[in-house]
């Protein structure tokens, strides 16, 4: 029985789980500021602790995460769960400290680095694999997982439209009452207990306002965080050379504590150049 991809699984469940504490449950961060301690730069080398972890969209998160799934499955099966997380964390400590070196003054965040890790392991202990594997995942992002992003974004939009344009409704609705209200106190022959009655019941009206347009302020809050936030996602730019980075180190982890990798590499490229060559005996691969 195969075991599960632990270490993982675990990730995974990271990195969505601190996205959406820093979101408040929300699909994107608001202000994109919050976010600022977390990530690496040239003034904030502890932040290569912590950038891996930190997305600035669902996009960002999702397709990490997919590739991340995809890709530490194969790479875990080949050298376990402790190797495995041993080398996402080291690519991605060591490519946000190193590229922050390198350019100081650039803020970055997400974990494509330490995927790329990832990878560049996973292809030198299961190549055919992880061909596979990262060929279904780049091409599962771009068609499923982003359009289906976009879809529940686009819902989640409409539904808070929606919510409101039904609370403004009620705020007028209410404004309009609290006069009406406000005009019967000005009554000359208004009794005592009919002032207090009228009094009370605009105190309850005006409590209610207030609640309707806090929800309001809300709502538009929202909205405007889901129109920004796929904005600044669309338009941040990719750094191809952090990923490098990433797979530099994740390739001196496993040539200093995972050597023998290398000539599994060796044997699974000589198996696709020369598929029909008999002299070579049957392989005995890893646990």
């Amino acid at each position: 029985m195969k075991k599960l991809p632990l270490a993982t699984l675990g990730l995974c469940a990271l990195t969505a789980i601190i996205y959406f504490l820093l979101s408040g449950g929300q699909p994107y961060v608001h202000p994109l500021s919050r976010l600022d301690a977390f990530g690496v730069t040239g003034r904030n080398l502890i932040g290569a602790a912590s950038y891996a972890f930190i997305h600035i969209g669902l996009k960002h998160m999702l397709g990490n995460i997919v590739v991340l799934l995809g890709v530490g499955t194969v790479l875990e099966s080949r050298i376990g769960s402790k190797d495995a997380l041993c080398v996402y964390l080291i690519s991605a400590i060591g490519s946000g400290f190193f590229y922050a070196l390198l350019h100081p003054n650039i803020w970055v965040v997400g974990a494509s680095a330490a995927v790329s890790g990832l990878i560049a392991a996973s292809f030198i202990t299961d190549f055919k694999k992880t061909v596979v594997v990262l060929v279904a995942c780049i091409a599962a992002v771009p068609l499923i997982v982003f359009p289906a992003t976009d879809t529940a974004l686009d819902a989640f939009t409409q539904k808070t439209v929606e919510e409101k344009i039904g609370t403004i409704t009620d705020i007028n609705a209410m404004d309009q009452a609290a006069q009406e209200l406000e005009e019967a106190l000005q009554q000359p022959n208004l009794t005592q207990e009919e002032a207090i009655d009228i009094r009370q019941q605009l105190d309850e009206v005006q409590e209610s306002l207030e609640e309707k347009q806090q929800e309001e302020r809300e709502l538009a809050l929202a909205e405007e965080q889901v129109v920004k936030g796929r904005q600044t996602e669309a338009i941040t730019p990719v750094s191809m050379e952090i990923h490098f980075i990433g797979m530099a180190c994740a390739l001196a982890y496993m040539y200093a504590f995972k050597r023998k990798a290398f000539t599994w590499f060796k044997e699974d490229v000589y198996d696709i150049v020369k598929p029909g060559d008999k002299r070579r005996s049957k392989r005995t691969r890893r646990h």
